[in-house]
């Protein structure tokens, strides 16, 4: 039989680790054998995360405090993950929807938002999913919303990137 890590290589990505379901899903693959590296933007946060993980299943943690609705997000990401076999990647990083009229709030929110939710998660499959396919083992999970099926007046740019999410 396989174990989880054969099947998935030794270390997991998590994008808003957190807390949340981002910390949840990195505790379970913690469970599971993987190694986890946790990226969210708090580094006291991660700090506290990655402790709890590593006492609790003994396996290896790294943090990453990182703003992923920066530009070269995506980059300074695979620069801290270039020596370890990542075989499976979590994005549930996220923020909360502006609730104002679309036109209300400035573009640089929902520049920002798509950043976050499109443009490195596209960067961070392109890069993580080649080397999945090439051994032939991996996994990626991207968290949408619901608010990717139905959207609203007053959260373009979040249902807009979660439908996104969702394809």
């Amino acid at each position: 039989m396989t174990t989880f890590v054969e099947r998935y290589g030794p270390w997991a990505l998590v994008a808003g680790a957190s807390d949340g379901v981002g910390a949840a899903f990195a505790g379970e693959l913690a469970d599971r054998g993987l190694n986890v590296v946790l990226l969210a933007r708090r580094q006291q946060v991660l700090d506290e995360v990655a402790a709890e993980i590593a006492r609790r299943t003994g396996v290896q943690t790294r943090t990453l405090a990182v703003d992923l609705a920066e530009p070269g997000a995506a980059a300074r990401v695979i620069d801290a993950t270039d020596d370890i076999d990542v075989g499976f990647l979590v994005y549930c990083a996220g923020a909360d929807p502006d609730f104002r009229p679309f036109l209300a709030g400035p573009v640089g929110a929902a520049e920002s938002m798509i950043q976050r939710n499109c443009v490195v998660p596209v960067q961070l499959c392109h890069h993580f999913a080649g080397p999945m396919a090439r051994r032939g083992r991996g996994g990626i999970v991207i968290f949408g919303s619901g608010a990717g099926f139905a959207g609203g007046p007053n959260m373009v740019a979040y249902g807009a990137t979660k439908a996104f999410d969702m394809v």
